[in-house]
């Protein structure tokens, strides 16, 4: 049997004038408020999580970082490495 998920209720005060424009628009859809108010809400949530996922994105899963990372393990993968001790790097970052 599926699961049955609880709905929640939400009470919003709009403008008279935009209030009656939205029940006439939904009702000449032919569709109830509730579907309409949740598909806008859907949106606008998809909308953020996307806008606060690209502004998160740091680049580092850009598509020339990617093919630069699959070229380092492949590398790796051929024994194609350096290996250098903390201090041979130190020194190399005094240089």
């Amino acid at each position: 049997m599926p699961e049955v998920k609880a709905k929640k209720s939400l009470t919003v005060k709009i403008r008279p004038e935009l209030l009656n424009r939205f029940n006439a628009a939904v009702k000449m859809q032919g569709l109830k408020n509730q579907f309409v108010v949740e598909q806008l809400v859907t949106e606008y949530v998809k909308k953020i999580d996307k806008a606060a996922s690209t502004a998160n994105d740091d680049g580092f899963y850009d598509e020339a970082n990617i093919r630069r990372l699959e070229r380092s393990l492949e590398h790796a993968k051929q024994g194609k490495v350096i290996v250098k001790t903390m201090e041979e790097l130190e020194r190399m970052a005094d240089e």
